[in-house]
Parts: C-alpha cells; sequence; structure tokens
C-alpha cells in the first residue's frame, strides 16, 4: 500500500490534482493477515500502477524539465524517485522470500 501510495502521489501531481493524506495513506494500519486482504493489496498496487503507467506514456518529452511538486523536484526528477522507491522496495522483497 506504500508503494501504491507514492506511485498515486505521483501520478496526482502530475495531473495537477491535490495530494492525498500521507498520514492515513502513506503507512495504513496493517489489515488482518487473510487471503482477500493481500489480494485487495496487489489490485490497488496494479491499479495504481495502470494509472501512472497511462499517465506517463501520455506525458511530451517536453514536460520532463517542467517543476512538479517544488523547483527542485522536475517531472523527470519524480517520475524517476517512483521507479527507484519501487526497485528499492521489490529489492527488499527478493532478499525476504530469499530468506523464507
Amino acid at each position: 500500500m506504500h508503494m501504491a501510495f507514492w506511485e498515486t502521489e505521483v501520478n496526482r501531481r502530475l495531473q495537477k490534482l491535490p495530494g492525498q493524506s500521507q498520514d492515513e495513506l502513506n503507512f495504513p494500519a496493517m489489515p488482518e493477515p487473510a487471503a482477500h486482504n493481500w489480494q485487495r493489496a496487489l489490485d490497488t498496487l496494479r491499479k495504481s500502477n495502470a494509472d501512472f503507467r497511462t499517465t506517463v506514456m501520455n506525458l511530451s518529452d517536453s514536460k520532463l524539465d517542467e517543476a512538479l511538486s517544488s523547483p527542485k523536484y522536475t517531472v523527470y526528477v519524480e517520475l524517476h524517485g517512483v521507479i527507484q522507491h519501487h526497485l528499492y522496495h521489490a529489492g527488499q522483497i527478493a532478499l525476504l522470500k530469499k530468506v523464507l
């Protein structure tokens, strides 16, 4: 859910929409460990990823250098931030799977 939050947050910034509540959505309360809750989390991540990819595919190259969340965070920097964030957590998941 944390990964979906940031993907959705940057997607909202790209679309000039207001931000989400970080307190409630960035690290939401852990639900009961059940298959349906896991499936809901996966569905949320898949939807946020599909929405993010659609937005990115529709971006023109000329938008990449535009300021997004602040003068120093351009569209390009924010896009790479989401990708790097996902890779970081994918690495954590890979390590945990290896341990198990």
